[in-house]
């Protein structure tokens, strides 16, 4: 897979550093992740960074079958959790933000994984992958007619005995795996939800490719595009992220 351009926009032009969404691609390029981490959790920027690493370092190709099951998405979680606990394992916390680690950190996850002539596509939560098939804006099954005004699903680093989603498949998770040929252009998008719910509706309103010629905006075009949108009431202030992947045999 190529990365042809990854665009983040915080919420805050003044404050960059502040944006809790992050992407990763393997440096082999078999995989890439999407996390957008949850404001109100205690370092969600560095939880969500922590989630794509832990994807990409995990995850393998897989030439049949399928890989992503519940028990890798275990391994991947084991992971993360381990890597954020040992880097707050060393650092002196005040009492305020010790209970707040306790509270936990919380984020979504959207993961991608090149397998030659297919592609695994795996998502927790409002991070979304959207590409054109048969000229229909098409997603993960679980993101058609999604709700982006409720509560996502998040991963947490709390531990638990059993992982409260998996019982949901389809509803607060999802994963699925489709041949390279089926995509229009052999080009994917990954979206964190305020700028996926606003394509969703633009590719419904108007047609898919007007969606997707947003989705192809550089940085200062989509700066411009996303601020106006904003003016007019139509996306609501967050952080943007934007991926666009051409998916290579």
């Amino acid at each position: 897979m190529k990365i042809r351009s990854m665009v983040s926009i915080p919420k805050e032009e003044d404050f960059p550093e502040a944006n809790e969404d992050n992407f990763l691609l393997r440096d082999d390029k078999v995989s890439c992740a999407l996390s957008d981490g949850a404001s109100e959790s205690f370092d969600s920027q560095a939880w969500s960074k922590i989630l794509c690493q832990s994807f990409n370092f995990v995850v393998k190709r897989k030439k049949r079958g399928s890989f992503l099951h519940e028990k890798t998405i275990e391994q991947i979680l084991s992971h993360a959790r381990s890597s954020f606990n040992e880097k707050y394992l060393k650092k002196t916390l005040s009492w305020s933000q010790e209970a707040s680690f306790n509270r936990g950190s919380f984020a979504t996850i959207l993961g991608l994984i090149d397998h030659g002539t297919t592609v695994e596509i795996f998502s927790v939560g409002d991070s979304v992958a959207v590409w054109n098939q048969n000229d229909r804006l098409t997603m993960l099954s679980m993101h058609n007619d999604y709700n982006f005004n409720k509560k996502p699903t998040l991963l947490s680093t709390l531990y638990s005995e059993k992982e409260s989603f998996f019982p949901n498949f389809g509803k607060d998770w999802d994963v699925i795996k489709l041949k390279k040929k089926e995509i229009k252009n052999d080009e994917l998008f990954l979206l964190t939800d305020a700028i996926a719910s606003r394509i969703i509706e633009i590719s419904i309103q108007d047609t898919v490719d007007d969606a997707i010629s947003i989705l192809k905006k550089n940085d200062e075009e989509l700066k411009d595009w996303i601020n106006k949108e904003k003016n007019l009431g139509l996306l609501k202030k967050d952080d943007y992220t934007i991926v666009w992947v051409e998916l290579n045999d």
